[in-house]
């Protein structure tokens, strides 16, 4: 749902963190 999500304060990035690390990885280069 978009590029942005990476190490912040949101809710969702942590959700998303906790989902996959790597692919936040890959989404936030």
């Amino acid at each position: 749902m978009g590029g942005r999500h990476c190490l912040t304060n949101d809710g969702r990035s942590v959700r998303l963190q906790i989902a996959s690390p790597l692919l936040q990885i890959s989404q936030c280069p």
